[in-house]
């Protein structure tokens, strides 16, 4: 096992002595197709302010193939991220298979989130793993503070 691979955010050396917290790994997603320029404004604002806190993992552009975004998105993200972080806006295929990854196979800690107004399919608002949190929001701002204390509740 190696250090990218613990799902911790601190580690004790063999004095048993707490070592410094690394940078919390998260993979940050979304439904990409049919994304208004604004909503995605949004959503590229948002992923930002986490890269002052967070290692976010990067996503793969529009161009990239398909074999090669599922092998990146499913094998290395949603495999080597600390926790999810899953904007359900607007529906995607892509990002529930990722949500299902994570959650069901990888066993990792996320957090969901739809505005207030949303059609969030049942089987996503329905998940009753411990470490699943589905949450509504009237405003983008809301969700870096959600986050926070998801973030807090998990890996103190």
């Amino acid at each position: 096992m190696t250090f990218n691979d613990l799902s911790v955010s601190w580690l004790k050396n063999r004095n048993g002595d707490k070592m410094p917290k690394r940078k919390l790994v998260v993979y940050f997603s979304c439904a990409l197709s049919g994304l208004s320029p604004e909503h995605r404004a949004k959503m590229v604002e948002l992923r930002n302010k986490f890269q002052k806190r967070y290692k976010v993992l990067e996503f793969c552009g529009p161009e990239t193939p398909a074999g090669d975004l599922y092998r990146h998105d499913i094998h290395h993200c949603v495999r080597v991220a600390d926790f999810l972080i899953c904007i359900c806006d607007e529906r995607s295929t892509g990002l529930g298979y990722e949500m299902g990854t994570g959650i069901e196979k990888y066993r990792k800690p996320a957090v969901a989130f739809a505005r207030r107004e949303a059609l969030v399919s049942k089987v996503i608002t329905g998940i009753d793993y411990p470490d699943f949190s589905f949450l509504r929001y009237d405003n983008v701002s809301q969700i870096e503070k959600l986050v926070y204390q998801f973030e807090e509740r998990f890996f103190g």
